[in-house]
């Protein structure tokens, strides 16, 4: 195998083929490294076949590389055989996982669903939020209902309580512009004039009208 990389390119012209498009340095600089790799391995294994070499490639993947010490990020579908020893799953809300609307097969969501968990070797952390800016406004959103499936949580409503004071930093809700963040808060009679920061959109808002998070 040792010239069969020379007799593949002057025979074929893979290069040649890629080098007029606009990405075509991309290109071959990716045949390249692929070369590299190949010679490489003939170096290291002058016994080596095609297929053994095909084969070998076949079967890596990025995982391959990563360090023990490294956090990686990836879809549940890459996720697939693979298991961590401490695993977050982020996203678990109605929607988003499981997706809904049209085209949706809430089994094969399940079946992500069930994928994800058992990714985890020792630690499992579960992730959810109750609201997210999403398509240029601030929405509600209700926890996975995969969570209640697997019994970890009780109560899939959003829990609001009621508060006689208000502070900066306090997160509050508004029948309209959602969930925000309270950015000022002044006595105005029996109750507050607060200046709510809700996903960049600030609003100055009576404490009547939202309810403490």
């Amino acid at each position: 195998l040792g010239n069969f990389i020379s007799l593949f390119e002057e025979h074929i012209k893979l290069k040649d083929h890629y080098a007029s498009m606009v990405d075509g340095m991309d290109r071959i600089l990716n045949i390249d490294e692929f070369y590299g790799y190949f010679r490489d391995a003939v170096i290291k294994n002058p016994e080596l076949t095609l297929d053994e070499f095909l084969n070998d490639i076949s079967l890596q993947s990025d995982q391959d590389q990563i360090e023990e010490d490294a956090i990686t990020i990836m879809s549940i579908h890459a996720a697939k055989g693979l298991e961590f020893e401490h695993l977050f799953v982020i996203g678990l809300e109605e929607e988003f996982f499981p997706l809904l609307g049209e085209g949706c097969n809430m089994e094969e969501e399940r079946r992500l669903g069930y994928v994800a968990i058992t990714r985890a070797k020792s630690n499992l952390t579960l992730c959810y939020v109750d609201s997210r800016f999403y398509k240029g406004r601030r929405k509600m959103i209700d926890k996975s209902r995969f969570l209640g499936e697997a019994g970890l949580i009780q109560d899939t409503s959003l829990k609001i309580t009621k508060q006689a004071a208000f502070k900066k930093g306090d997160l509050v809700k508004h029948k309209i512009f959602g969930i925000g963040r309270v950015q000022a808060a002044n006595k105005s009679g029996k109750e507050y004039k607060l200046l709510i920061n809700f996903g960049g959109n600030k609003k100055e808002i009576l404490s009547s009208f939202v309810q403490s998070i």
